[in-house]
């Protein structure tokens, strides 16, 4: 059966905590390849193991417009 978001790819800012982890989850398990940013490694490592497979996450301040532009 297919899943709302299959071959989609969605970037969620702040997705390693809260309200972006729940939504970044949420994607994942709708079959969307997840991507989320945030500032603090260990989070981020936390939050992959808990979306999944095929999840990607980047380390970024949002605030640093040099690193937006890289991503």
């Amino acid at each position: 059966m297919s899943k709302m978001l299959d071959g989609k790819v969605v970037l969620i800012t702040g997705g390693s905590t809260g309200i972006g982890l729940a939504t970044a989850q949420a994607f994942a398990q709708e079959g969307a390849r997840v991507h989320i940013t945030g500032r603090d490694q260990g989070s981020l490592d936390q939050a992959l193991d808990t979306i999944g497979l095929g999840s990607q996450a980047w380390r970024l301040d949002t605030s640093d417009l040099a690193g937006n532009k890289a991503l």
